[in-house]
């Protein structure tokens, strides 16, 4: 008799416990919202870290910063910085995707909050402007997740402690911030335990640090903000990205051409017969064959001269006409040449009676 408990054991044919568990649906199961978002949790935790151990953090593509100018294109806006379109990786795995230039004023504080002089958080999130002095500031992005499109919630029926809508959507963004420090810091070799790899703290391992910005570039400014100098490599980390890295194809194409001796007659008594065709581009390792009862084998093959030779034996009871020659490389790569081969007629073959046509 199998015993059933809730408490749960480890089988050993697992071995250590993962961290990251996805749910494991079975029959008259109660599934409720914790259950069905876990699955979303763990994939997304699968790949944060394939992002953070594989990819690392950085900017992967654009996120230029450049100044702003006015509307008549005769001066620079100051106090303001244009983000340009681009991706990033941050340093929690999460990717962070720009999808249109966002202009932003150096004096706005990220999320209410003035991260040089480390104030409290605004109550009315206003659009409050933060003192800036003359100096060296450091455009950074990093990835925020925001509740959207609320949802009438369907009443429980008690009326205690209803709650009348909720959020039905998780959106991926991202929130720009004016620091007074580069968030670049000193790394340390990975660590060799494994659950630190799979944990992101204050650890120095690749892909995973405290900050969760991601630099983005140095802006210097005068007195009344007027932009000096953007340096969008002074702060900048860089992940490589494949999206450019492509080549096309250049194989070489296989062609076959018939000879003036072409086409061979084969005969049904197993006398082997050869065929030379011109073929160029042919692999050593080339498969030939011939349709219908027909057995092919490359005899030889002068690559200067692009002369192919073939082997061909017709089976005793191959029908007779003309066959296809097909030439395929390793790669995949093919030729075709129809009626190259033919097999002869039996010699005490009975004649097709004449159609009468009936008038």
């Amino acid at each position: 008799m199998k015993n059933c408990t809730c408490g749960g054991t480890s089988s050993s044919k697992t071995g250590t416990a993962s961290v990251l568990e996805r749910p494991r649906y079975y029959a008259r199961q109660l599934v409720t919202p914790d259950v069905l978002n876990l699955t979303q949790d763990y994939m997304r935790a699968q790949l944060r870290l394939h992002n953070r151990l594989l990819h690392g953090w950085g900017v992967a593509s654009g996120l230029m910063v450049c100044t702003v100018p006015t509307s008549d294109n005769k001066a620079l806006i100051p106090w303001q910085v244009m983000i340009q379109p681009g991706y990033a990786l941050a340093p929690s795995g999460d990717g962070i995707l720009v999808t249109k230039s966002q202009t932003i004023d150096l004096r706005d504080a990220p999320n209410c909050i003035d991260p040089c002089a480390g104030g409290g958080e605004d109550p009315w999130c206003s659009d409050t402007f933060v003192a800036r002095d003359q100096g060296v500031y450091y455009i950074a992005i990093r990835y925020a997740e925001t509740s959207v499109r609320p949802e009438r919630v369907q009443p429980s029926g008690c009326g205690c402690g209803d709650i009348s809508c909720e959020d039905s959507r998780l959106r991926d963004g991202y929130e720009f911030g004016v620091l007074c420090e580069c968030p670049l810091t000193d790394e340390q070799p990975p660590p060799t335990d494994l659950n630190q790899l799979l944990h992101c703290g204050s650890l120095g391992f690749p892909g995973c640090v405290s900050s969760p910005w991601v630099g983005l570039a140095s802006v210097e400014i005068d007195a009344n903000g007027n932009i000096l100098v953007i340096d969008n490599c002074a702060c900048r980390r860089l992940v490589v990205s494949f999206a450019n890295f492509w080549w096309k194809c250049d194989c070489q194409q296989l062609t076959l051409k018939p000879t003036e001796k072409n086409p061979v007659v084969l005969n049904r008594d197993k006398t082997p017969a050869e065929v030379t065709i011109q073929a160029q581009n042919v692999d050593p390792k080339a498969v030939v064959r011939v349709t219908r009862d027909v057995t092919a084998t490359i005899k030889s093959y002068d690559a200067a001269k692009g002369r192919l030779t073939i082997s061909l034996v017709a089976s005793p009871n191959a029908a007779s006409g003309p066959r296809t020659l097909v030439v395929t490389n390793p790669d995949g790569t093919m030729a075709t040449l129809p009626g190259v081969v033919e097999v002869a007629s039996a010699p005490n073959a009975p004649a097709r009676p004449k159609r009468l046509a009936i008038r």
